[in-house]
């Protein structure tokens, strides 16, 4: 996982080098192709672009905590944090967080 530290000055996202390992389980995990919602030339022809979506839910170990915007790397691609939630015990102890990670902007290395 890579954490968060800004933008750039030119606006793109900026993350520490370091990098945190974490242990995480898997909730689900679904990959798809569907069409943009532009359209790729300006012919009026209808076309539509592809692109691969992924929406991710994993449990992540309480002695990590995931922020907004992390950047977290399973299996060889590239996830955004956006959700974080502590899920708790019956007796009020950290079990562990679930974490939603972007479903639109992943990438592959």
């Amino acid at each position: 996982m890579h954490r968060w530290v800004g933008f750039t000055e030119t606006g793109d996202t900026n993350f520490d080098d370091v990098s945190v390992y974490v242990d995480y389980s898997y909730v689900n995990l679904y990959q798809r192709t569907e069409t943009t919602s532009i359209r790729t030339d300006k012919t009026g022809s209808k076309s539509r672009a592809w692109e691969r979506t992924a929406r991710v839910r994993i449990m992540v170990h309480p002695k990590v905590r995931p922020k907004f915007n992390d950047e977290i790397e399973l299996d060889g691609m590239r996830f955004r944090v956006v959700e974080v939630f502590p899920r708790y015990e019956m007796s009020k102890i950290l079990n562990h967080y679930q974490v939603d990670l972007d479903q639109s902007q992943f990438h592959e290395i």
